[in-house]
């Protein structure tokens, strides 16, 4: 991917590709995995995806048939460490607004997107990807449903992003 990841405003923060498919040991996990695979990114290396799966469910975080509640997405994160997390819910605003709110939320590091599955509206799930940078042209996301690490890194256009971003988004901060 060259120049991904060579955001100025978080040229020192480094994430871990994760993969829901691959990185998760118990199969049951892979396909509603998406919010653990995004936060483990942030935490890194050697995180056992299924021990912090495990952690959100008995937290609450993860709701059957729905998935995953992104305040309980931030309580976790907030038990990990990342104490200046917050989530972000925008959908009662235009879309500039919010735009306005997550390139302002972008210039201090990654955030955890909410978007629709394949970044089409007519789906009916969610999926949640790390967005890493929104430029005039492009998103630069990470998204744990790729079914190789080498794929997780991924750049797609802005206004595919923006069609199928619902306008929720999770800072993680420490």
């Amino acid at each position: 991917m060259g120049a991904f990841g060579r955001h100025k405003a978080h040229s020192c923060m480094i994430l871990t590709p994760l993969s829901q498919r691959l990185d998760f040991k118990k199969d049951e996990y892979k396909n509603k995995g998406c919010g653990i695979a995004c936060l483990g990114m942030f935490i890194g290396s050697g995180i056992d995806l299924d021990g912090l799966f495990e952690k959100g469910v008995e937290s609450g975080a993860y709701t059957p048939g729905i998935g995953w509640r992104h305040r309980g997405l931030v309580e976790l994160a907030h038990s990990l460490g990342f104490s200046h997390s917050q989530n972000h819910d925008l959908a009662s605003l235009s879309v500039e607004e919010a735009l306005e709110t997550l390139e302002a939320a972008l210039a201090e590091g990654p955030v955890i997107a909410s978007v629709y599955t394949q970044y089409d509206p007519s789906q009916t799930e969610g999926h949640l990807v790390v967005l890493w940078s929104l430029t005039d042209e492009a998103a630069e996301v990470m998204d744990p449903a790729a079914t190789h690490h080498e794929s997780v890194r991924q750049r797609i256009p802005k206004g595919q992003f923006l069609g199928g971003w619902k306008k929720r988004f999770i800072a993680i901060r420490q």
